[in-house]
């Protein structure tokens, strides 16, 4: 009697919802091109390297979502010589369009844009400019007859289908040992972490095609009210990006309350919910934390778990205890401390030796009901620094639980000091511990001037 073996890429298969010539479509497709596909992704480096300037992450993913929705949509799922099809381009996207991407591009695409797949090509481009944020009134005048409701369907069929693949590319880099044939088995050890990075990629891809947004924007679309319901759509999100307010920070800076009513007066004819949507912003960002606290208890080891708690619990002094253990932990010199019954109060609360013997000033600022850490407080290190003859070295405000605002806005001229969050300072030592970055790295992320967060740790 034969032997059924369920293997991790046969159970994403059947939970993907995609047929099983499409897995292997995909499947085929990766390990053909997965040379080429490197070349769609930014290179891994350190954010320091003075080797390099900055890629165009932006033009990466546009390309990368060109070939991936090509991709979905030359699939099975729309009809083969074998099957008939499950999913439809709309009949509005012809192929009398021309595409500057699938000509740029075709070395990365399965099949030849040009032979039968033009509205495969046509319906990507439609798909990658709704992404980036093209007005949808710009998107329907492409096309006759290309309404809103049509195109928003076609986003979110195309984003369930590369959620799909991403799983099915998830499973495949997670397989290891005989689960697979010797051939694919070796292609995928000697690309395992690009198959990882495409499958984050991918994921992240699809959220911003079902949204409709670009990538610094997609926060916005989980604030929501006391119900859960979402409290701006897209036109929203896009005029606020418009107008410079992209960031979380840049919504909770009271300064630019004024910036933002504007906004919705533009959009709705008035100010009333700007108010709601500011508050809903401030509850996203303590829900953010409390995930970004559970995440990192869930990768620490399980005796880091009760640090990691009193690190959040506490405020004050009983903060600056907590940071000292987490401190020792990692084995971080404590080169000095504040004692008030030794030193008083005009000393900081650290200095650190991070790495090769390079001091660092450390105070910590704790604000209780989530208020932020005002300008200052931030810069009251300054004082204390000077105080005892710290003038040269790199200063640091550790703020608990956030900075206010426009701090970061305000001290963009400083050429010494550092303001961190402590969530954010709580992932770069768990990565530091983790051994992801080293002692250089996590000194050059401290003490680079303006705040420092955690999307800025080295990949």
């Amino acid at each position: 009697m034969a032997k059924i073996i369920v293997t991790d890429v046969g159970r994403a298969v059947a939970t993907s919802g995609l047929l099983p010539e499409t897995a292997r479509y995909f499947v085929d497709y990766f390990v053909q091109h997965c040379e080429n596909l490197q070349r769609l992704l930014p290179e891994i480096r350190s954010p320091d390297d003075p080797e390099h300037e900055i890629d165009d992450v932006a033009e990466f993913d546009a390309n990368l979502a060109f070939v991936l929705c090509f991709v979905c949509l030359t699939s099975p799922e729309y009809g083969s010589e074998d099957l008939p099809p499950r999913r439809f381009i709309p009949y509005m996207i012809d192929g009398t369009h021309g595409s500057e991407r699938a000509d740029q591009l075709q070395e990365f695409l399965p099949v030849d844009p040009w032979n039968h797949e033009a509205p495969a090509a046509n319906a990507s481009d439609v798909l990658v400019d709704w992404a980036e944020g093209v007005a949808l009134a710009e998107l329907e005048d492409m096309f006759d007859r290309l309404r809103g409701g049509v195109l928003r369907e076609l986003a979110n069929s195309t984003s369930s289908h590369m959620a799909g693949m991403a799983d099915v590319t998830f499973a495949l880099a997670s397989v290891r040992g005989p689960k697979i044939p010797a051939p694919l088995a070796d292609l995928i050890d000697t690309h395992r972490t690009l198959f990882y990075r495409l499958t984050r990629r991918i994921r992240q891809l699809a959220y911003r095609i079902s949204s409709g947004l670009p990538e610094d924007v997609l926060w916005m679309t989980q604030a929501v009210d006391d119900t859960g319901r979402k409290l701006i759509g897209r036109n929203m999100i896009l005029r606020l990006r418009e107008a410079g307010l992209e960031t979380m920070d840049s919504i909770l800076d009271g300064g630019r309350r004024d910036e933002i009513n504007e906004v919705f007066r533009q959009v709705e004819g008035d100010a009333r919910n700007a108010a709601g949507f500011v508050e809903g912003v401030e509850r996203t960002r303590l829900n953010n934390t409390s995930r970004r606290r559970e995440s990192q208890k869930r990768r620490a080891d399980d005796e880091c778990h009760p640090v990691i708690d009193d690190y959040y619990n506490t405020k004050g002094t009983d903060f600056e205890k907590a940071l000292e253990v987490a401190l020792n932990c990692l084995d971080i010199k404590i080169l000095a401390r504040d004692d008030e019954t030794r030193r008083g109060k005009g000393f900081p609360d650290f200095i650190l030796d991070v790495f090769n013997g390079a001091e660092v000033v450390v105070e910590c600022k704790s604000k209780e009901n989530d208020a932020g850490v005002s300008l200052k407080d931030a810069r009251d290190v300054f004082g204390k620094a000077g105080t005892n003859g710290l003038n040269d070295q790199p200063l640091i405000t550790v703020c608990q639980a956030y900075v206010a605002p426009e701090v970061p806005r305000l001290i963009e001229e400083c050429t010494r000091l550092t303001v961190i969050n402590a969530e954010d300072l709580a992932e770069a030592l768990l990565q530091y511990h983790k051994g992801r970055i080293d002692g250089s790295q996590l000194l050059t992320w401290l003490t680079t001037p303006g705040q420092s967060r955690a999307s800025e740790l080295p990949l």
